[in-house]
């Protein structure tokens, strides 16, 4: 099976105008997600299609250098519910971009079996970039791993057809969506009419275009709730990422939490917040 999809350079190369292809991701019978440019067998599920350009100077889709380097060092992650190590290093692929097929050991007797033959053990996470493993996660070694294979260090997905990379750099806009990464760290922020600090919390999330619920901290459920999180003394407002929780704001510690989660960093104009007041 064709795990990533295949491009035709050779017709890339004759030809001048935009070729649009097809992306599919899904996962197999066992779990594991898949990238083809065919269509997914019948019991595939959780399929997601995206239109892509087979033209290098006008792409929706990958850049060409994120294509170069998944056709020559393809990226797998072993990874299993194993906490916050597990979480950080989907948060690293997912903040840099990169393409790949993940395999849970726990989940897949295939899995399991593939990362015993890799590494003789079902530790977890483990990284395979092209022929190179890495046991354990620690994101200066997988980092130089990546670099070496030619992986972006940011995300590098190109703005839609229409749009300007050029702009949208200068603007500092990420091109990772947001509601995926939300998936694996959902945001839930606890405050109520607190002022100032509550007002700069909801700017913060807004700006970097971050999903997230919100709950009164004034309610007396919700106390119950923080106070099992973050015991009796109450200081608002606080924020969850995934499984780190924060109380009280702090500018440089909520960033550098939403940063670990892959949420993107920054956008220009974010909408005014309401105010305490109008809130009232």
């Amino acid at each position: 099976m064709r795990t990533w999809f295949l491009l035709a350079p050779c017709l890339l190369l004759l030809t001048g105008s935009v070729n649009a292809a097809q992306l599919y991701r899904w996962l197999d019978s066992d779990g594991n997600v898949q990238y083809t440019d065919l269509p997914p067998p019948s019991g595939a599920t959780d399929i997601e299609q995206k239109r892509i350009s087979t033209d290098i100077a006008d792409d929706d889709g990958m850049s060409y250098a994120v294509r170069e380097a998944v056709k020559n060092f393809p990226v797998t992650l072993f990874v299993t519910d194993c906490g916050n190590l597990c979480a950080k290093a989907r948060a690293l692929l997912t903040t840099r971009g990169v393409p790949f097929t993940e395999k849970n050991p726990e989940q897949h007797q295939a899995d399991s079996v593939a990362l015993k033959e890799l590494i003789g053990s079902l530790e977890v996470p483990v990284l395979k970039v092209g022929n190179t493993v890495l046991k354990g996660y620690l994101e200066e070694n997988w980092n130089d791993a990546l670099d070496t294979a030619g992986y972006p260090k940011t995300s590098q997905l190109r703005p839609p057809h229409g749009g300007s990379s050029t702009s949208a750099a200068s603007k500092g806009e990420m091109s990772i969506d947001p509601q995926v990464v939300a998936k694996n760290f959902p945001v839930t922020l606890y405050s109520y009419d607190c002022g100032e600090l509550c007002n700069k919390a909801k700017t913060l999330l807004a700006g970097r275009r971050v999903p997230f619920s919100e709950e009164n901290a004034q309610d007396p459920a919700t106390q119950e709730k923080l106070q099992s999180l973050i015991g009796p003394d109450l200081v608002i407002p606080v924020i969850t990422v995934g499984p780190d929780v924060m109380r009280g704001y702090d500018e440089a510690l909520w960033n550098k939490a939403l940063d670990t989660a892959g949420y993107p960093k920054l956008n220009p104009q974010p909408e005014p917040t309401t105010s305490a007041s109008e809130n009232k």
